[in-house]
């Protein structure tokens, strides 16, 4: 066994004590940082290549472990790979991205450049032809005997940052990262179908472009790339509309094409004045920029949802050309996760908070959209997505010893009754869904070497998606002996609420009174069916919403509303009024 590194050069035997190693003689060519070796191949003597920091490569004879020739330069810059090829030969790959085959006597044969840093170099089971990977995320194969031009490569992927933008559609998924590309891939072929660089396009965010002293706090990232050419949230329109938005780092979406990903839209959509960090800036503070995580179309199309880190979902209109025209404020913590209702009229969202809030949303007036407190209101909603990490469903994908940040995405299938997670270890986990205990069973898959970013069912439900963050790795899953469960597509219910049963629908003479609600099934009510009935006659009796609110506090049920006097009901009501409206709407049940 040969390891090298900085400064070292080590050949290791085995004994009947286990490894020991000895240093390579540093001869002639001084001690230098090696990055990678290789052992010889048809040599007459055992030896190994080691390419160096400087772009030489060194041959060391095994048996001495001394040098005993080199080739000088043939990289501009480090030679980060090397292949042993048949007959003493070698083909190396440096960061000036050039890949060069010598023969034995270290005398280039051919060389061929590529686009970006050549990182790995493997020689294929035949022999026939070299694998060669490069910085930027792409393989290709080329003949060992070379190539005039580069090939197409065989796959393209995220290469710089950190992974954190994925969503599907039908057959298709699509990942941004901080790399500037935004690549759509095939569930089938495993390869992108389409990719697209430079999602910077259109100008960058003010928030981006203020200079000074004080710093721009936004996303921690490794990227070389600006904010402006950073995302860590993607989400697809519905077919209908067919787009494709982009969250940035500097705090703005871009619209693309879902089909050709070129801009729907002229300009990015700048969201930083919004954010309750902007008052930080007005005040001579930091440029808190207000980065985007997550975001989610509405089901009916009509409305893009986004979460950023400056405390507050923006509702874009999309038929006003994403113009703003809602935001939701409640939050005091970064926006992490969100979903819509099935009926597009509710958001639930996640912050760093660890909080779970729910909002109306206002389709007619988008700016009145409001917070919904009563939590237990919404019991009953069936959700279009649970992207959401805390909710009743998913409460228990948390470890004993995980705290709230150690997961960073699950997904529920309902028609199969399971929930996929990804956290902060590299696991993939596979639980069934509602998941109400910390101790549920479940399967735990490795196959990032970070942590996993967002993971996604396919809408078919047989293969899972997931993305890791710093190895920027895309793994496809597939979900192997699932038996189809009929479980139905909403919230769990909190195990300790009885509900009481459904009322039965109201007979045609029946339905001329209050709303088609009879007195009898009224009664038959629960406290969230009575908060209901008041809310769809506010109108009819003109309803404060103090009044409903001081009703649903109570958690009355019909029979216990309907057994209340006058004088119970000012009691109760003396803060929301309106009691000889709530005693005529009761009045006027069949």
């Amino acid at each position: 066994i040969v390891t090298v590194g900085v400064r070292h050069c080590f050949f290791w035997s085995f004994s009947s004590k286990g490894l020991t190693k000895k240093r390579a003689s540093s001869g002639k060519y001084g001690i230098v940082n090696l990055f990678c070796t290789v052992f010889s191949m048809g040599t007459s003597k055992p030896q190994i290549a080691a390419g160096t920091k400087g772009g030489s490569i060194i041959i060391y004879d095994v048996e001495s472990r001394k040098p005993v020739r080199a080739a000088k330069g043939l990289h501009k810059g480090a030679c980060f790979a090397i292949a042993a090829l048949p007959g003493g030969c070698y083909a190396t790959g440096g960061k000036d991205g050039f890949v060069r085959c010598i023969d034995s006597k270290l005398k280039e044969k051919w060389s061929l450049r590529f686009s970006a840093k050549v990182r790995s170099i493997f020689l294929t089971p035949d022999k026939s032809a070299l694998a060669i990977g490069t910085s930027n995320g792409e393989i290709y194969a080329i003949p060992v005997t070379g190539s005039k031009t580069p090939p197409k490569p065989l796959i393209t992927g995220h290469f710089d940052g950190e992974l954190w933008g994925l969503d599907l559609q039908n057959r298709e998924f699509i990942t941004a990262g901080e790399d500037d590309l935004v690549c759509r891939w095939s569930v089938e072929q495993h390869r992108p179908s389409k990719f697209k660089t430079n999602v910077g396009y259109g100008s960058a965010s003010r928030a981006s472009q203020r200079k000074g002293r004080r710093p721009v706090i936004g996303a921690s990232t490794s990227s070389k790339f600006p904010e402006a050419r950073c995302a860590r949230a993607v989400a697809y329109s519905p077919p209908s509309t067919g787009h494709v938005a982009i969250g940035r780092n500097d705090g703005s979406v871009m619209v693309f094409n879902s089909k050709n990903l070129e801009p729907a839209v002229k300009d990015p959509v700048d969201l930083n004045t919004l954010g309750k960090s902007h008052r930080r800036q007005a005040k001579g503070q930091a440029v808190g920029l207000t980065w985007i995580e997550t975001m989610e179309y509405s089901p009916c199309g009509n409305f893009l949802a986004v979460g950023t880190h400056g405390m507050v979902v923006c509702l874009l209109d999309v038929n006003k050309g994403y113009q703003v025209v809602g935001t939701l404020k409640k939050s005091n913590a970064p926006i992490t996760n969100l979903d819509w209702s099935k009926n597009s009229k509710h958001i639930r969202i996640n912050d760093k908070a660890y909080e779970l809030l729910f909002y109306d949303i206002d389709h007619k007036s988008p700016n009145k959209s409001k917070q919904n407190p009563h939590a237990t209101a919404l019991r009953d909603i069936e959700w279009a997505t649970n992207n959401c990490v805390l909710t009743w469903g998913t409460e228990g994908v948390f470890d004993p010893d995980m705290d709230g940040s150690d997961i960073n995405a699950v997904d529920v299938n309902f028609r199969m009754g399971l929930v996929v997670s990804g956290d902060d270890h590299g696991n993939v986990n596979l639980m069934r869904y509602p998941v109400l205990e910390e101790d549920n069973k479940r399967h735990r898959y490795g196959g990032h070497s970070s942590h996993v970013t967002r993971v996604r069912f396919t809408p078919d439900g047989t293969r899972v998606i997931s993305c890791g963050g710093y190895d920027k790795a895309i793994v496809q899953w597939k979900v192997v002996g699932a038996t189809p469960a009929p479980v139905e597509s909403v919230e769990a219910k909190s195990p300790s609420v009885d509900p009481k049963p459904k009322p039965k629908p109201a007979s045609a003479s029946e339905k001329k009174h209050t709303g088609g609600m009879t007195r009898a099934a009224f009664s038959n009510l629960d406290d969230e069916g009575v908060a209901a009935f008041f809310r769809s006659v506010q109108g009819q009796y003109k309803f404060k919403d103090a009044t409903i609110d001081a009703i649903v506090d109570e958690e009355f049920d019909g029979e216990s509303l309907l057994s209340l006097s006058e004088d119970d009901l000012i009691k109760i009501l003396k803060k929301g009024g309106r009691v000889k409206r709530v005693m005529k709407a009761l009045s006027e049940l069949a």
